[in-house]
C-alpha cells in the first residue's frame, strides 16, 4: 500500500525540482494558441524565454526535450503553435507571427503572469529556431522594448524571397518548390502558399534586418550556427548580418559555431540547453 504513495511522493518532488509545464490561454485575433508555459523551480525571478519554433515545426505539447533542459537551468520558457499550423485556426504567414509574438508578449507582461510565473520583467528574451529565429530578429528590429535575441539555425527569409525572382538563382526556385510541394497545397499542412509569400514579397523591407542593421546595435544576441547547415545556409543567411553588425561594432554579439546541419542532431539537448543558458547567465 506504501508504494504507490511513495513514488507519487517522488514525482510531485521531481516536479517540483525540475519544474512545471502548464497549457496557458493566450489568443490573437480571436484565435487560441496553443500555448504552454514550462515555469522553472524556485521563488526567485527568473529570465524567461519567448521560443518560436521553425517551419513547420511540430504541434506543442508541453513537452519540448530542449525546452525542459532549459527549465532544469532556472530559466523560464514559453512557447506556442503559429496561426495556420497544427490545429491552430488562422492563416501562417510572417506578419502574422510577428502579431503571435506581440500578444505572447503581453501576456507575459501582465501582472498575474509576473507574479504566477516569477518572471524578471528586465530579462524578457525572444528566441527561435530556423524560421522562428527570423520572426525574432525582425520583431526586435521594429520593438525597442527587446533586447535580448537568440537565434538557433539563423534564418532570412527576406534574402530567400529577394533571390526567388533573380534569374540565376534556379537553386532557389527548387528550394521553394521543394518546400511548397512538402508543406502546402490540397493535402499539405499549410493551405495558403499564396497568401505567405505575398506577405514577404509586399513586406520584404520591413522583414529585412540585414538593411536595418543599425537597429539591432543596443540589442544581447546569441546566434548558434551549422558549418554544415544545407537548409538556412550561413554564408547567405547567417554571415551577412554578423558582418554588417561587426563593421558597425556590436558591442555585445556571442557566436556559438559547430559542425551542425541545420537539424543540430549531432548535439544533445543538454549541449544546447547549456550553451543558451550560459550566455543567459553571463549577463
Amino acid at each position: 500500500m506504501n508504494k504507490p504513495i511513495f513514488t507519487i511522493i517522488l514525482c510531485f518532488l521531481f516536479l517540483m525540482a525540475s519544474g512545471q509545464v502548464q497549457k496557458v490561454d493566450i489568443s490573437c485575433e480571436g484565435v487560441a494558441l496553443n500555448a504552454f508555459m514550462y515555469e522553472a523551480s524556485g521563488e526567485d525571478k527568473k529570465p524567461t524565454i519567448i521560443w518560436m519554433h521553425g517551419n513547420p515545426g511540430g504541434k506543442e505539447e508541453g513537452k519540448s526535450p530542449l525546452t525542459l533542459e532549459l527549465i532544469k537551468n532556472g530559466v523560464n520558457v514559453i512557447r506556442f503553435n503559429y496561426r495556420g499550423l497544427w490545429g491552430t485556426e488562422g492563416t501562417f504567414t510572417m506578419g502574422n507571427n510577428l502579431e503571435e509574438l506581440e500578444v505572447v508578449i503581453e501576456f507575459i507582461l501582465l501582472p498575474s503572469s509576473i507574479e504566477s510565473f516569477n518572471i524578471d520583467t528586465s530579462r524578457l528574451i525572444v528566441g527561435g529556431y530556423s524560421h522562428g529565429s527570423n520572426i525574432a530578429l525582425i520583431h526586435a528590429v521594429h520593438n525597442s522594448k527587446i533586447k535580448e535575441i537568440i537565434c538557433l539555425g539563423p534564418s532570412d527569409m527576406s534574402y530567400l524571397i529577394r533571390e526567388y525572382f533573380n534569374p540565376l538563382r534556379s537553386d532557389i526556385r527548387r528550394f521553394a518548390q521543394a518546400g511548397k510541394d512538402a508543406l502546402w497545397g490540397k493535402n499539405g499542412l499549410i493551405q495558403n502558399f499564396d497568401a505567405f509569400v505575398d506577405d514577404i514579397i509586399w513586406n520584404n523591407f520591413k522583414y529585412d534586418f540585414v538593411s536595418q542593421a543599425e537597429k539591432l546595435m543596443d540589442k544581447r544576441i546569441l546566434f548558434i550556427a551549422g558549418l554544415n547547415d544545407r537548409t538556412s545556409v550561413i554564408e547567405n543567411e547567417f554571415l551577412p548580418l554578423y558582418r554588417k553588425l561587426m563593421d558597425m561594432k556590436h558591442p555585445n554579439i556571442t557566436v556559438e559555431m559547430t559542425k551542425s546541419d541545420h537539424s543540430f542532431g549531432d548535439l544533445s539537448n543538454e549541449t544546447k540547453a547549456k550553451m543558451i543558458t550560459d550566455w543567459v547567465n553571463k549577463n
